[in-house]
């Protein structure tokens, strides 16, 4: 009997766990109520992010002449005291080490173990040493959880024979001596091999051509966008709050999707963004409001497709701005289209974004 009510008790217990998991602002310690004001939530967060964020900066900046922090492609890790980063390079397939130490024989040591350290570092451990995150979640005053699954953020998509090179000429290598300020480092990188984004990608792949089906998008345009916008980064962050694969912002995105989808407003967590099943939910279903929605009355799907790209990035409204009305869009053809959006977007990063995007959808 004791047996029994103990597995009901563990059952309940991690039921109750999975839910706490799911959201940030909503799990206030109890002191404070769950607050349906969205808008207040977001300004919290908000706050608490950019203070963490500019914190963060400084202290890399008293050790590191480039403040290199994790962004759209590339997942950056470092030691509690910042004089150790690791760097994955999710668009140069590259991974680096970089150390403060005394010697080149103890920066051998060192680089070693933080390449073993990443080969076997879980997506929890990579979400719970995101210094940033963590350092927001203190100042919200609520209790930092890890929900994150436990498969290798790296290590699963490399082969043993792989990671034995590296581990065998890291531990020998005579690394050169760098000098920032008073302190001496060493770094070290190895390009990742070629078929290492390749093995992401099909990790991947089946959840995404399910969602462009059940929604009836445009054949390989969240492809084309998780390519363009984070290179499969699963911990993709930007200095404006947006996680993940699909580049979610909790207000606009997240907000509006999540509502569609269970008829609740919430501003999602990170580690809710995080989950890359959320993640590509949350995305492929902004984009059916977009392409199926708002944009339905744009006939041709190609030219629908086209304006869906930018629309995800700069809103609906602005993107019909780009035309006098969606009758004139209705007189053009998708090339016709393709160049006008070319011509009328002044932001030149985003006529980049939306041409590789629009090449890789062919």
């Amino acid at each position: 009997m004791f047996k029994f009510l103990f597995i009901i008790c563990i059952l309940l217990s991690n039921n109750y766990a999975s839910q706490k998991h799911d959201y940030l602002l909503e799990h206030y310690k109890k002191k404070y109520p769950y607050n349906k004001d969205t808008s207040k939530q977001y300004q919290k967060f908000i706050k608490a992010f950019n203070t963490s964020l500019k914190e963060y900066k400084t202290n890399i900046s008293k050790y590191w002449e480039k403040q290199i922090i994790t962004s759209p492609h590339k997942y950056v890790k470092y030691s509690n005291n910042f004089k150790r980063r690791t760097i994955v390079d999710y668009k140069k397939n590259k991974i680096i080490i970089e150390v403060i130490t005394k010697d080149v024989k103890l920066a051998q040591t060192v680089i070693n173990k933080l390449y073993n350290n990443l080969f076997n570092l879980t997506n929890q451990m990579a979400f719970r040493d995101e210094l940033v995150l963590r350092n927001t979640y203190r100042k919200l005053d609520i209790v930092f959880d890890t929900p994150i699954n436990n498969e290798l953020l790296i290590g699963e998509f490399l082969s043993d024979s792989y990671k034995e090179k590296v581990l065998n000429e890291s531990i020998l290598q005579e690394y050169q001596e760098n000098k920032y300020k008073d302190y001496i480092y060493y770094s070290s990188s190895y390009n990742l091999p070629d078929d290492f984004s390749k093995n992401i990608q099909n990790r991947y792949i089946k959840t995404i051509i399910e969602y462009e089906k059940l929604y009836k998008l445009p054949k390989n345009i969240l492809y084309a966008i998780i390519k363009v916008k984070t290179s499969f980064n699963p911990y993709a962050l930007t200095t404006d709050a947006k996680f993940g694969f699909m580049l979610i912002n909790s207000k606009e995105i997240g907000l509006e999707a999540y509502y569609k989808l269970y008829k609740d407003k919430r501003i999602l967590d990170a580690a809710y963004l995080y989950n890359f099943k959320n993640n590509i939910k949350i995305g492929s279903t902004y984009l059916d409001i977009i392409y199926n929605d708002k944009l339905k009355n744009i006939k041709n799907k190609k030219s629908r497709g086209y304006l869906s790209i930018i629309a995800y990035e700069i809103g609906v409204k602005d993107t019909l701005n780009l035309f006098d009305n969606i009758e004139e869009i209705n007189t053009k053809t998708s090339a016709e289209i393709y160049r006008q959006i070319i011509k009328k977007t002044k932001n030149r990063n985003l006529r980049i974004y939306f041409t590789k995007v629009a090449r890789l959808m062919l």
